[in-house]
């Protein structure tokens, strides 16, 4: 399904995210910081990445599993967002591991938080 290509993406990318990594750490904290010229010269792969997620969410639109009216590009700001968000918050010695914390944002953004409903 288009849900699970889209949880193993994110997995993998806030797996990479959290490995503290200093180069992805230091782009993630600088990059809105630096002259134009050097951001716009390092913006090739930065947007090759946003065009896979592109597809992917596209991808899930055209399946159905996710709704026509849902805004993508917000969808893939809030997906890369909380990501970049985790560098500050994550500890590796929390009882979450990267994939625990992929997952219950990838439910989240599929079911919605409210209450669920009743099962019979």
């Amino acid at each position: 399904s288009q849900r699970t290509k889209i949880r193993t993406a994110f997995r993998a990318h806030l797996s990479q995210m959290l490995l503290r990594d200093d180069f992805i750490v230091a782009y993630w904290r600088i990059i809105d910081q630096v002259p134009f010229e050097v951001r716009t010269r390092h913006l090739k792969k930065p947007r090759g990445y946003g065009d896979f997620w592109r597809t992917l969410i596209a991808d899930a639109v055209a399946s159905g599993e996710i709704r026509g009216d849902v805004h993508q590009t917000i969808l893939r700001l809030v997906l890369v967002g909380s990501s970049v968000y985790a560098l500050d918050w994550f500890s590796p010695r929390g009882e979450l591991d990267a994939e625990d914390i992929a997952d219950t944002v990838i439910d989240m953004l599929f079911d919605g938080i409210g209450p669920r409903a009743a099962r019979s």
